[in-house]
């Protein structure tokens, strides 16, 4: 009975160091591969920080509409690869905690629990640029707004001057911006006429474009 003991605690205590061993193999190349991820954080910071200081580089007060535009096309493109590279990152952590066995699941969360912190730290900063993203774009259309509303009126008054200027009736100065055309008035006959018409003295100069 002893003898039969004995073998079967030996058994059983083969069995358990090598479950052991296995399980120290297992923590030694989760450790790896989240030292790894760990290290692929830099690029993410890298990433992000880019996003930040292009938007912290724009002055919307000082920009006209269209350059304001470029400036917001540019950070959305940098935004959407910081994104990605975050998006990216998350996924990896999860893939990695994947499949874990039930007995090593705890320990796993424990160790790589600093990733989600990294991660979150991530995503709030992401949610900022993209609350400053969407100010921009509004920006740009408000400014284009007020510089439609400017023009307009600039142009009114350059009308208003050429045709008092000339002494013309609606239908002639309808002829003279339409440059003979009597239904429609084009694009390039606009512009030209706002070109060569009569302006007051310090008055801005429009050019086809």
């Amino acid at each position: 009975g002893c003898l039969r003991e004995k073998v079967l605690d030996d058994a059983r205590r083969k069995k358990r160091e090598a479950r052991e061993l296995e399980l120290e193999g297992f923590k030694d190349e989760f450790k790896a591969n989240l030292t790894k991820l760990d290290e692929s954080t830099e690029s993410v910071e890298a990433e992000v920080k880019k996003v930040e200081d292009s938007m912290g580089e724009v002055k919307a007060d000082t920009l006209k509409s269209f350059e304001l535009k470029v400036k917001c096309q540019q950070a959305a493109a940098l935004l959407k690869g910081a994104e990605e590279a975050v998006a990216k990152l998350k996924a990896k952590v999860t893939e990695l905690r994947h499949g874990v066995q039930d007995d090593l699941k705890i320990w796993c969360l424990g160790e790589s629990k600093f990733m989600d912190f990294k991660i979150q730290g991530f995503e709030r900063r992401m949610a900022g640029l993209g609350r400053r993203q969407s100010q921009l774009e509004m920006g740009v259309k408000a400014k284009e707004t007020r510089e439609v509303d400017t023009c307009e009126k600039k142009v009114l008054v350059m009308l208003k001057h050429h045709q008092k200027a000339k002494s013309l009736s609606s239908e002639e100065m309808f002829k003279a911006v339409s440059k003979g055309d009597e239904e429609k008035v084009e694009k390039d006959a606009f512009l030209s006429f706002l070109t060569t018409c009569e302006k007051e003295e310090g008055a801005e100069t429009f050019g086809p474009s």
